[in-house]
């Protein structure tokens, strides 16, 4: 996902993240698939859009009990 950000191919990224996000439903671990999309949203040039993106992949993040280490790399 982050290389295809990098390239440039914004839509299939989102794409992938979507399907990421349906799969792991609320069980999962989703902030870091948050924090790529709104990577990719602000690279698309949508700031307002990527600022809330970002600040819901780090709420996900801290509930998750990882060590602040991951969130570091993050």
């Amino acid at each position: 996902i982050d290389a295809l950000t990098r390239l440039g191919d914004l839509e299939l990224a989102v794409g992938a993240i979507r399907r990421g996000l349906s799969l792991a439903g609320d069980k999962g671990e989703t902030g870091r698939l948050y924090r790529l999309w709104a990577r990719a949203e602000g690279r698309a040039g949508k700031a307002k859009r990527a600022s809330t993106l970002a600040r819901t992949a780090f709420a996900k993040m801290r509930d998750e009990h990882r060590p602040p280490v991951d969130l570091l790399k993050a």
